[in-house]
């Protein structure tokens, strides 16, 4: 007779993909600032699967930072939607990871509070285009400028899927943590002007090099 007792790892599936929490802890302990951590699966307001990590830090870093952190060492869609800094993880009368116990990350994500005032539309060419862009990815009609984009449904996937429309849309690179740390439609656009304006100049050097 055989008794089926459940896997003996705690692999989860989080948007088509398996993924085994422990990698991406040892990966987030690396980190130099990094003491301890956990990675747990919640699921947000579109009862998707979201991956979440909290961590206990040595000093009061910039938790975004740690999704460029992982970029290197990790696939994308393995990459923590957000990033929850704790004193200390809370334990089992055993010693292990209390999940039950583990904060909410219902504000963990969010870099921009949601507008006050109601919906607010795009304001220029660029805003227009980001819009739409996020908008469809994230299944939605319209998204306001000054929405929190991982509060609506995004995640790590999300995020570079939005770098890669950015690249297609405006010719510009940018790193994948600024939509971590700028994930409203407001910044974003800020960021690609900033980005288009500086690739202008750089080429308008290059030109004048040329030139002399």
């Amino acid at each position: 007779e055989f008794e089926f007792l459940g896997r003996a790892d705690e692999q989860i599936k989080v948007r088509g993909y398996r993924i085994e929490p422990q990698e991406v802890s040892l990966a987030l302990n690396r980190h130099p600032n990094v003491k301890a951590s956990a990675v747990i699966a919640v699921d947000d307001c579109r009862q998707d699967k979201q991956l979440v990590a909290y961590v206990v830090t040595g000093n009061e870093m910039d938790t975004s930072s740690l999704a460029d952190f992982l970029t290197g060492v990790l696939p994308v869609y393995m990459i923590p939607t957000a990033f929850v800094r704790l004193s200390e993880l809370p334990l089992t009368p055993n010693g292990k990871v209390d999940r039950a116990k583990l904060p909410r990350p219902a504000d963990a994500a969010a870099g921009t509070e949601a507008p006050r005032n109601g919906f607010i539309g795009p304001r220029s060419e660029v805003e227009k285009r980001v819009e739409r862009v996020v908008a469809q990815l994230l299944g939605l009609e319209r998204v306001s400028v000054r929405d929190n984009l991982f509060q609506l449904g995004g995640h790590s996937l999300f995020g570079a899927q939005v770098i890669a429309r950015v690249r297609d849309n405006f010719g510009v690179e940018l790193p994948l943590r600024k939509v971590f740390e700028q994930p409203t439609v407001e910044l974003l656009s800020r960021q690609i002007e900033l980005a288009v304006l500086a690739r202008i100049r750089a080429t308008k050097a290059a030109a004048a090099a040329v030139g002399d």
